[in-house]
C-alpha cells in the first residue's frame, strides 16, 4: 500500500456510491455501517465489492493516474476489474466474477446505441467529463481487460500490469502506456487488438459454423456488427477479436483459440470427428455476441449441463440479444428458457433468466396474453423455489443459495402468481414491522415488496415512517424498496414521500429505478416526474437530475417516447452531464418499441398455442 494512512469514511446523504480520495475514502453509509449479526448477503457483497474496487483505485487512479479523461478507463475499468478477483479471492461464496458476466452482457446493450461512448472518447468540457462516468468506462472497460487475460494468459498478463504500474508510479499514464506493456510481456499487438475495443463504439456479432470433412473439423468464422431492431444498416466496422471455442467429442471438452482480424477467418479444431457441441466464448470471456445455425444451437441447449455457469449465462443473454437484432424469433427464445430452466442451479444463470422475463413482460407482452405470461414465469420459477426451500435455512445455507432463492422468489412476485408466496410475504413483513430483527435482512428484502402489492393505507403509511426512523441503514433500504411495491393506487402517496423531506435526495436511486421498470408504474412514474420535473431539479446535482429521462427507455411506445424527447429536451438542454442520458434513453425507448413491434407477434404465438 503505497500511502502512510487508509480511514474508512461513512457519510449520510451521499450522492455517489464512494470516493476514493487517496487515504480518505468516502462511502454511502449503507454499504459501511452493516449490523454485523443481521445484515443481509447482498448487504455484505455490495460493501466487499465497493471497499475492493475504491482500494484498488490506490494503485489504479492514484498511485498511476490517467494523464486526461478520454483514459477514465485506466482508472474505473480496471478497478472494476480488480475487485472481482479480490473478492473472489477473499470470499468466493459470493461469486464476484460470475456476478461481472451478467454486468458485461448488460452493458453490451447500451454499446450497441448509436449514442453509445466509446470507451476513450474524446473529452472538451466539464459536461463530456461526466458523462464519462458510466457503464461503458467501468464494465466495457473490465470486460475488454478480461478477454485480453484469457487470450494472453493470466500470468503474462500480471506481468505487463506490474511492468506498467512500476514504470508510471507517481505519475500519469495513457492507452498507450498499458498497451505497450501488456504486449511486451505477452508477445502480442496488444494495442491492435484493444485499439479496435476502446477507439469505437459497438459489440462484434462472431458467427461460427462448424464444417466436418476430411478428417478434420473447421470452424469457419465471420464477424459483423452486431445491431438491434430499429438501428439502422450497419457500417462496416470490424474488430480484432480473440475468439476461444470450447467443444466437445468425446468425454471431455477442449478450448481453441485464435485471432478474427478480418470479417471471415476459421479455427481448425483438434480432432479428427465433428464435435458434439461448440460453445463459440468459451468462459464467456470474450466480448462479443455470438450466432450458431439453428441445428448447432439445438444442439448446444440439449448439451447446456456441460456448460460452466458463465457460459449458461452467456446462452441465455445471447438469444435475448438475437430477439432483440431480429436473428431469433422471441417464441424460439421462451421455449429455449424452459429447457435451460428445468434443473437449473446456478445463480447466476437465472439472474438472466429473470432479467429476460423482465424485458419480455415489459415489451413483449400485450395485454391479452398477459395472464398466459403470468402462469409461463410460474410454472417456471415455482418448482425451482420448491427445490431451493421458500425461506433461508436457519443454519448451514450458501450465501449461493441465498441470493437465488431471492432472486426466484422477487422474480414470482412480480412476474406470476402465488396466493402462497403473497401469504407467506403478509406475515413476514407483519413481523418485521414489528420487530425488525425477528425476520431476517434477506427474507424482509424479498418479501416486504411484495406484501406491498395489496398492503392497504396503513401498511404504506408504516412503511414511510420506518424510512425515517430505521435502526440501521439497511432497515432504510427495505423500506424504501417496500414502497417501491405497492400498488397504483398507492403510488402518488410515495412519490410525493421524494419532495416531502420523507425520502432523503441521496435515496431516490432506491425508488426510481424499480418504479421505471415495473410494468404496472412506468406509466404513472413517467407522468408524475414529468409534473414535478422542476421541483425535483431543483433540489438535485445535476448528474442525477439527468438520469430521470431513463424513465423514457422502458415506455417501449413510439409515440409516448417522442412525447418524452420533447418534455426532457428543453429542460435539460443547459444541464452539465445530461445530453448523453438523454440521447440513449430516447434512443433505447425507440429500440425497445421496434423490438416490441417486430417481436411481440412471435410471443403472442408461443402464448396462444399454451393451454
Amino acid at each position: 500500500y503505497p500511502y502512510p494512512k487508509l480511514d474508512i469514511v461513512a457519510v449520510p446523504n451521499f450522492a455517489a456510491g464512494a470516493m476514493e480520495n487517496v487515504g480518505f475514502v468516502t462511502f454511502r453509509e449503507e454499504l459501511v455501517l452493516l449490523d454485523e449479526t443481521h445484515a443481509s448477503i447482498r448487504a455484505r457483497r455490495s460493501m466487499a465489492h465497493v471497499m475492493a474496487h475504491e482500494l484498488a483505485h490506490m494503485w489504479f487512479g492514484n498511485l498511476v493516474t490517467m494523464q486526461w479523461w478520454d483514459d477514465l478507463w485506466l482508472n474505473e475499468g480496471f478497478a472494476t476489474w480488480m475487485a472481482a478477483k479480490v473478492v473472489d479471492e477473499w470470499q468466493p461464496t459470493f461469486g464476484a466474477r460470475e456476478s461481472s458476466i451478467g454486468r458485461k452482457v448488460d452493458v453490451m446493450a447500451q454499446d450497441v446505441l448509436q449514442s453509445a461512448r466509446r470507451i476513450r472518447q474524446p473529452v472538451r468540457s466539464t459536461s463530456e467529463a461526466l458523462e464519462a462516468f458510466d457503464g461503458i468506462t467501468y464494465v466495457k472497460g473490465m470486460a475488454v481487460l478480461s478477454m485480453n487475460e484469457q487470450w494472453l494468459g493470466p500470468e503474462k498478463f500480471r506481468a505487463g500490469v506490474q511492468s506498467y504500474i512500476r514504470a508510471h508510479e507517481w505519475g500519469n499514464a495513457t492507452s498507450k502506456s498499458l498497451f505497450d506493456a501488456i504486449g511486451k510481456a505477452g508477445g502480442a499487438d496488444v494495442a491492435a487488438v484493444m485499439d479496435t475495443f476502446t477507439g469505437q463504439t459497438g459489440v462484434p456479432l462472431v458467427e461460427a459454423k462448424v464444417v466436418c470433412e476430411a478428417g478434420k473439423a473447421t470452424v469457419e468464422l465471420s464477424q459483423r456488427e452486431h445491431l438491434p431492431l430499429g438501428r439502422g444498416a450497419a457500417t462496416g466496422k470490424l474488430w480484432r477479436v480473440p475468439v476461444c471455442i470450447r467443444y466437445q467429442t468425446g468425454a471431455k471438452s477442449a478450448t481453441k483459440c485464435t485471432l478474427l482480424a478480418e470479417a471471415k477467418g476459421s479455427l481448425e479444431l483438434e480432432t479428427p470427428r465433428c464435435p458434439k457441441w461448440i460453445y463459440p466464448n468459451a468462459n464467456e470471456a470474450g466480448y462479443y455476441r455470438w450466432k450458431l445455425p439453428e441445428t448447432s444451437l439445438e444442439a448446444l441447449g440439449r448439451a447446456s449441463t456441460a456448460l460452466d455457469n458463465l457460459e449458461r449465462v452467456g446462452l441465455v443473454a445471447n438469444s435475448w440479444a438475437l430477439v432483440t437484432s431480429g436473428d431469433l424469433p422471441a417464441d424460439k427464445h421462451l421455449a429455449q428458457l424452459e429447457q435451460l430452466a428445468h434443473n437449473e442451479r446456478s445463480r447466476v444463470v437465472w439472474e438472466r433468466i429473470v432479467e429476460s422475463l423482465r424485458r419480455i413482460d415489459v415489451g413483449l407482452v400485450s395485454d391479452e396474453q398477459r395472464e398466459s405470461f403470468e402462469r409461463y414465469a410460474t410454472k417456471l420459477l415455482t418448482p425451482a423455489i420448491d427445490k431451493l426451500g421458500w425461506e433461508p435455512k436457519k443454519k448451514g445455507e450458501a450465501d449461493t443459495d441465498g441470493l437465488r432463492r431471492q432472486t426466484l422468489v422477487s422474480a414470482l412476485g412480480d412476474l406470476g402468481t402465488s396466493k402462497p408466496l403473497h401469504a407467506l410475504a403478509k406475515t413476514r413483513a407483519d413481523e418485521w414491522m414489528a420487530d425488525p430483527d425477528s425476520v431476517s435482512s434477506d427474507t424482509a428484502a424479498t418479501l416486504v415488496p411484495i406484501a406491498a402489492r395489496h398492503a392497504d393505507d396503513a401498511f404504506v403509511q408504516k412503511l414511510v415512517e420506518r424510512v425515517g426512523n430505521a435502526r440501521t441503514p439497511e432497515h432504510r433500504i427495505i423500506a424504501l424498496r417496500g414502497l417501491t411495491g405497492v400498488s397504483p393506487e398507492r403510488l402518488p402517496r410515495v412519490l410525493d414521500s421524494t419532495l416531502d423531506g420523507t425520502i432523503r435526495m441521496g435515496d431516490l436511486r432506491y425508488v426510481f429505478r424499480p418504479l421505471f421498470s415495473r410494468r404496472e408504474t412506468r406509466t404513472q412514474t413517467y407522468e408524475w416526474v414529468t409534473h414535478n420535473f422542476d421541483k425535483l431539479s431543483g433540489r438535485l446535482p445535476s448528474f442525477v437530475t439527468g438520469r430521470f429521462v431513463w424513465v423514457a427507455a422502458n415506455l417501449c411506445n413510439s409515440e409516448r417516447v417522442g412525447e418524452a424527447e420533447a418534455f426532457f429536451r428543453p429542460r435539460l438542454q443547459n444541464i452539465e452531464g445530461t445530453e448523453k442520458h438523454l440521447r440513449q434513453a430516447i434512443e433505447a425507448g425507440r429500440l425497445c418499441a421496434a423490438v416490441a413491434d417486430a417481436q411481440r407477434p412471435n410471443a403472442e404465438r408461443f402464448f396462444g398455442g399454451r393451454k
